[in-house]
């Protein structure tokens, strides 16, 4: 007690020394916490935003798919697993995709592409893709059109309403050739995705590839990233 008495005293002996050493600690507090706190921020935010682009939170693919990334390493989906997926309570949605490459055409100019079969109500919950439509209009699920990635459609002068001719491979080595509509042009904030991105609905995709009911992924996203209940969904992930 006497101690604290002394303390207590000897504080405010000079008080403008004790005033200063209070002022710089409470300033240094919060300074600190503020600092922390746009850290942790921007950080976040900086995640968000790179997995909203394409990727998800997590992927889903047959054992094999990442070290070969072919048409032939796709997996049947159905909805039982779809649903057992969304059943962990951290799965806020998730979405079907059919990945390939294809050459795209028009004229005498062509170039390679990502072709990206998709679900376009889900593809929504995922990554907003319909908040990255520019010019035209985004997917319907019955639409036989598709939507093209600015730097691409750029690079070989198409534009809404301009038909180009995909050719490429399809599932077990199947003849993939079709023509399609431009519905739609999207802008992505990645470089890489924006010069060499194609999207179409599943079941035009599933036609084109010959690949009826195959996808070669599940793009998850989640509520929470940074809680454990992704550890759940990992796990059956890697099972």
């Amino acid at each position: 007690m006497w101690l604290i008495i002394f303390a207590w005293k000897n504080m405010w002996r000079n008080r403008y020394r004790t005033i200063i050493s209070m002022a710089a600690i409470f300033f240094a507090v919060i300074l600190s916490v503020i600092a922390g706190s746009l850290k942790e921020g921007i950080f976040d935010n900086l995640v968000k935003n790179v997995v909203s682009f394409y990727s998800g939170y997590a992927q889903i693919h047959k054992k094999g798919y990442w070290d070969e990334q072919v048409l032939d390493n796709s997996f049947e989906s159905t909805s039982a697993t779809a649903q057992r997926i969304l059943n962990y309570r951290n799965v806020s949605g998730i979405t079907r995709r059919l990945e390939s490459f294809a050459l795209l055409s028009s004229g005498d100019v062509t170039r390679g592409s990502m072709v990206v079969g998709i679900d376009p109500e889900k593809e929504i919950q995922v990554t907003q893709l319909d908040k990255k439509v520019i010019q035209g209009s985004y997917l319907n699920r019955n639409d036989t059109a598709v939507l093209l990635a600015q730097g691409l459609a750029e690079r070989l002068k198409f534009k809404v309403a301009d038909t180009i001719l995909l050719i490429g491979q399809g599932y077990h080595g199947a003849t993939a050739a079709g023509k399609y509509i431009i519905k739609g042009i999207v802008k992505f904030g990645s470089p890489d995705l924006n010069e060499k991105a194609l999207f179409m609905p599943m079941a035009a995709a599933q036609d084109f590839y010959s690949a009826d009911g195959m996808i070669t992924s599940y793009v998850i996203s989640l509520h929470n990233p940074g809680t454990r209940g992704n550890g759940i969904c990992l796990a059956f992930i890697a099972g």
